[in-house]
């Protein structure tokens, strides 16, 4: 399954997200803008059903790790805007791109990839399927990889790309705070041979 060409526009420093496109792994990344007027969140960019839930359980699981949610108008962007999304969830990229946004976190250190979702009480759930897809896809244009543990030791298969495991917003915070003292999940164990 040949990834899709990594062509965009946005600054690096923005969060990197997977998506399926016809059985490719697509990477994209998303941008969030904060407004003022009433308090919403839309999300532009050809999402599925599921991501365009995401603001419902991000604003539960912001609340329930102590974050503020922003009083106002959210825009999620999903770059490129050209290709449908679905597949593999955008929860945790986006989170990430709306504490850039709300300037919690420093700048990211690279072209990092979130893969995930967020339950309401802010716990990280790792993708249904997708994961070592999106791993390989990511590997020569990306950095690193963060995910939940679960999901962590299949990333780590693929040599060439850090992976770091987070089980929730708060080791998640920690992590973009100070990602010098992350520590990257190993890769898991090479098979012992049988005995003769």
């Amino acid at each position: 399954m040949a990834p899709l060409p990594l062509d965009l526009p946005c600054p690096p420093q923005l969060p990197f997200a997977a998506s399926l496109f016809h059985g490719q792994i697509q990477i994209l990344q998303v941008q969030a803008v904060l407004g003022t007027g009433l308090s919403r969140t839309l999300i532009v960019g050809m999402a599925d059903a599921a991501a365009r839930e995401a603001p419902e359980r991000l604003a539960a699981a912001f609340r329930s790790h102590g974050l503020p949610w922003h009083r106002g108008k959210i825009l999620l962007n999903l770059v490129p805007a050209s290709l449908p999304k679905g597949g593999l969830p955008l929860d945790l990229a986006s989170a990430v791109a709306i504490l850039l946004a709300q300037r919690r976190i420093p700048p990211l250190p690279g072209r990092w990839l979130f893969l995930g979702e967020v339950t309401l009480d802010g716990n990280l759930v790792p993708p249904a399927r997708g994961t070592l897809a999106a791993a390989i896809a990511a590997r020569t244009e990306l950095e690193a990889i963060v995910t939940p543990p679960e999901a962590a030791a299949e990333a780590a298969l693929v040599p060439g790309i850090l992976v770091y495991a987070v089980q929730d917003l708060s080791e998640l915070l920690a992590l973009l705070r100070n990602p010098t003292e992350g520590r990257p999940a190993p890769p898991p164990p090479a098979p012992q041979p049988s005995p003769p």
